[in-house]
């Protein structure tokens, strides 16, 4: 969870989207502090049940689609290599016979 009011957030936030560009790493979008989730938890309850409305409910979902899409990007290219790496080795084959 993130508290923008630090600055020790602030460090680590522009440490982090340093390393992510040089190391070429997705970085997801940061979650708010909500006093919700330390409530949902003190009653055992899960986000969604106690605070639908709440604004690190709102992050945690951005965050995941964020990551889902990056996922589909990954699987998308990794189907295609294996595609193309298919297609030369059958063309491989057929230039033999």
């Amino acid at each position: 969870m993130v508290d923008r009011r630090l600055n020790m957030t602030d460090i680590v936030m522009n440490t982090l989207e340093e390393l992510s560009g040089r190391d070429n790493v997705a970085i997801l979008p940061a979650i708010r502090t909500d006093t919700s989730v330390v409530k949902a938890g003190r009653h055992r309850k899960f986000l969604v049940g106690y605070d639908p409305k709440s604004k690190a409910l709102e992050d945690y979902t951005t965050a995941t689609e964020e990551l889902l899409r990056l996922l589909q990007e990954r699987d998308n290219a990794n189907t295609s290599q294996l595609q193309t790496a298919s297609t030369q080795e059958k063309d491989g084959r057929e230039a033999r016979f």
